[in-house]
């Protein structure tokens, strides 16, 4: 579907042509389900556009919005509280403390 949306990016098709004649104006028949959202599709689309026909490409759309998503994470939980800083940026947050350690 990404792909063919990289050349008609407004007209979602499998496939380019029709292999049979159909009705426009009869909608209860002529419909194709989008299983995505159509901003996902429009990402993996101009991905397909830039990178071209690769595996990879399609999935470099959402590798990029999860990454996003952790970024914004992180930033919010910062905004909320800064002593989380050291939660997003340390290896494991139960090895530092707010009081020193008197052996």
């Amino acid at each position: 579907m990404a792909k063919r949306l990289a050349e008609t990016p407004l007209t979602p098709r499998l496939i380019p042509e029709a292999h049979l004649p159909h009705d426009a104006g009869d909608w209860t028949n002529a419909h194709i389900w989008l299983h995505k959202p159509p901003m996902a599709l429009w990402c993996m689309a101009a991905s397909i556009k830039v990178f071209g026909a690769k595996p990879w490409a399609v999935r470099v759309p959402s590798i990029l919005r999860s990454a996003l998503a952790v970024g914004l994470l992180a930033h919010f939980a910062i905004q909320i509280d800064p002593k989380m800083r050291r939660y997003f940026f340390a290896g494991r947050p139960d090895t530092y403390r707010d009081e020193e350690v008197v052996a």
